[in-house]
């Protein structure tokens, strides 16, 4: 049959849609040259409008709102979308096999179909952009306060909020870097205009740092410096974190005398009393400590780095700070010890 290669290229698409794949069914019986003539973008816009049809005005309009979602559940949608009942209306949506497919019955969890959902998405987007737009704001409250920052910056990145995700980003991009996630970072950093980047000494840090990871030392310390100039036009007060990053980076980039850098690194560590900027401090510290000769002190930072680190969640500044406790074992002829930290 000449249909059949067509026809399983759109029940994979369709995914197991009930209404859709009974829509293709429809089309089929009353136009078998119809998976030919057309293009699968053609054939499911069809069947979109199909199933728009056949769907009340109340659900069209509540399935257009979720479809800004991803995974939900009523209760969720209830808080984001500020529609009491939400959980009873998805409930009978689903039974209808209308759209909305459970994902874990047990928390009553959903997702709606892939393409519709962006279909929806962008009708919405293109129909009322304000409600658009404070769905995606509010579902990213929702998942940074339950934990979940990836997906709350991405709702902010599709809704527009630069300064939610920029202070999203200064407040969790440290700690990303430090689990390893520098590619989530660095799309973050991506969405700013260059302008922007440059006028924020937070976004100037994770630059940074950006570049320190990837092994670039002169852009770091381009970055640093950019860093400097923004924090001395804007007059950050002394207490502000950031200044203190600065002092951070500073230990960890400049040419100087390890003695020198001490006298930088070390009121930042005694500042940053958190955070994975803590962790990176002592680790920093330890070290220089390390090469001046204070090898009690270096040992006592880079366990207390570790601590910091590893309690926060930071398994990069766990690895640093155990290797150089390591070396400075090793050298030491701590043979035991090197082993522990091996």
């Amino acid at each position: 049959d000449s249909r059949s290669p067509h026809v399983a290229d759109l029940v994979t698409q369709l995914e197991g849609w009930p209404a859709g794949v009974r829509l293709a069914a429809s089309v089929l019986r009353s136009d078998p040259e119809a998976f030919c003539t057309l293009d699968q973008v053609s054939l499911v816009d069809y069947l979109s409008s199909e199933w728009i049809g056949q769907l009340r005005p109340d659900d069209l309009e509540f399935l257009s709102e979720v479809a800004c979602l991803d995974g939900f559940t009523g209760a969720m949608c209830e808080e984001v979308l500020e529609r009491p009942g939400s959980g009873a209306m998805i409930a009978r949506l689903h039974h209808d096999s209308v759209v909305v497919f459970g994902l874990e019955q047990r928390d009553h969890e959903y997702r709606m179909h892939g393409l519709l959902r962006r279909w929806l998405s962008s009708e919405l987007q293109h129909a009322d952009p304000a409600r658009w737009a404070t769905i995606h704001s509010r579902a990213a409250t929702y998942w940074e306060r339950n934990g979940d920052i990836e997906t709350a910056a991405e709702h902010l990145i599709d809704s527009g909020n630069l300064g939610e995700l920029e202070r999203l980003a200064i407040e969790h991009g440290g700690q990303f870097f430090t689990r390893g996630l520098d590619a989530t970072v660095e799309r973050w950093l991506t969405v700013f205009p260059p302008k922007r980047l440059r006028s924020s000494p937070g976004l100037c840090g994770l630059q940074s740092i950006k570049a320190l990871h990837a092994g670039d030392d002169a852009l770091a310390v381009q970055w640093l410096r950019v860093l400097d100039e923004t924090v001395r036009r804007q007059k950050r007060p002394d207490d502000d974190p950031i200044v203190w990053w600065s002092n951070v980076l500073h230990a960890a980039l400049d040419e100087k005398p390890a003695a020198d850098l001490l006298g930088v690194i070390t009121p930042a560590r005694e500042r940053l009393v958190d955070g994975p900027w803590s962790g990176f401090a002592h680790w920093v510290e330890g070290a220089l400590s390390f090469l001046v000769g204070d090898l009690d002190t270096a040992r006592r930072l880079l366990e207390a780095g570790a601590f910091e680190a590893e309690r926060l969640g930071s398994p990069l500044i766990v690895s640093h700070c155990r290797a150089t406790s390591a070396i400075i074992a090793d050298i030491s002829d701590d043979s035991a010890a090197a082993q522990q930290h091996d």
